[in-house]
């Protein structure tokens, strides 16, 4: 998927608990589901479960060569009648991620694309040539105080520079504020989650990770990695971090479909 493309599956999000990101995302099924972090969905101890979830969706308008509109769309976390919730998420209660199935016929004249299962890499697959100090990108929508910085004309996110810091799968040892449980240990054995480097602050909680193959150290990688030429892959979804260290989790993309193949 090229950059642009890649732009136009992020979705600007809000609810009663602060600012988040959310993206489109096209499982194995070719089902569309709304991703974005559970903690969004649940809140936190400070704060009330939201019920709902604000999206802003970009419409198209110039004859669909522009995107300076938005629609305002409620999304109800929880079925008005019985109370169960409407998203899923993985089996492991300690990933982070949460899904939402998204009609499609709710989107129309929305101006958004959608991450699909084959534009992702699994970066937890043998031979995967995912290595330390790989630059990524995080695309969101960062701000403070019920204000988010993006791209007003546009309606387009912010994007970020990452580096990766750790691979999945390695023991790490991260204080409790990073892994959100109350065990007394401080050491996480073999964690699906790696950990990126970067400057990514409030607002960005469900942001995409994408990742170019290629090296980009050239300039004339550079160049051309910028470009609408150059393909690039999902990899995951930015969660919580440890914003005094820039240090953030990403949850591996796999764990994305698991959560939409997660029985109601």
């Amino acid at each position: 998927m090229n950059i642009t493309a890649a732009l136009g599956c992020v979705i600007r999000l809000d609810h009663r608990g602060g600012l988040a990101t959310g993206f489109l995302y096209r499982n194995s099924d070719n089902d569309l589901y709304l991703v974005t972090n559970k903690h969004v969905v649940v809140g936190n101890k400070n704060v009330d479960s939201p019920r709902m979830l604000r999206a802003y969706i970009p419409q198209a308008t110039g004859g669909g060569t522009r995107r300076s509109n938005v629609k305002v769309m409620m999304i109800r976390l929880y079925d008005r009648v019985t109370k169960r919730k409407k998203w899923k998420t993985c089996a492991d209660p300690k990933v982070d991620i949460a899904v939402l199935k998204v009609a499609p016929r709710k989107l129309q004249g929305a101006f958004l694309t959608a991450f699909s299962h084959g534009d992702a890499a699994d970066i937890l697959a043998t031979g995967s040539d995912f290595t330390l100090g790989s630059s990524v990108l995080v695309l969101g929508f960062p701000g403070l105080a019920g204000d988010q910085i993006y791209d007003k004309f546009s309606n387009l996110p912010i994007v970020r520079h990452a580096s990766i810091a750790t691979l999945p799968f390695l023991t790490v040892t991260l204080p409790r504020a990073i892994r959100k449980d109350t065990s007394r240990s401080s050491t996480i054995y073999k964690e699906r989650f790696f950990l990126v480097d970067g400057v990514l602050g409030p607002g960005m909680s469900g942001s995409p990770v994408i990742w170019l193959r290629q090296s980009i150290h050239e300039k004339t990688e550079r160049k051309r990695a910028i470009g609408d030429d150059a393909s690039w892959s999902l990899i995951g979804i930015l969660s919580s971090g440890l914003l005094s260290l820039q240090l953030h989790t990403v949850w591996p993309v796999p764990l994305i479909e698991d959560a939409t193949q997660t029985e109601d």
